[in-house]
């Protein structure tokens, strides 16, 4: 059986994949919970404005997937 590992993904991948503890010094705690806010509230205005169906279902989707990704961001992009 062939092996492609490409080893320097490996090593990315470990690293996105595992845990990293908030680095205080770089406010990062603060910075997510200032994020979680922000997503919050465009979700409540989502919800409020936008009739129920699959549309709004999606967004509210894309905007949890998009405080994820910018958690990760903090967590995996900041040497901690």
């Amino acid at each position: 059986m062939d092996n492609y590992t490409d080893e320097r993904l490996s090593t990315q991948i470990r690293d996105m994949m595992s845990y990293h503890p908030a680095n205080v010094e770089k406010h990062q705690p603060d910075r997510y919970k200032y994020l979680r806010q922000q997503f919050i509230a465009l979700s409540d205005t989502v919800n409020s404005m936008c009739p129920n169906g699959r549309a709004k279902s999606l967004a509210l989707t894309h905007l949890e997937e998009g405080l994820m990704r910018s958690t990760q961001a903090i967590a995996v992009g900041e040497d901690t």
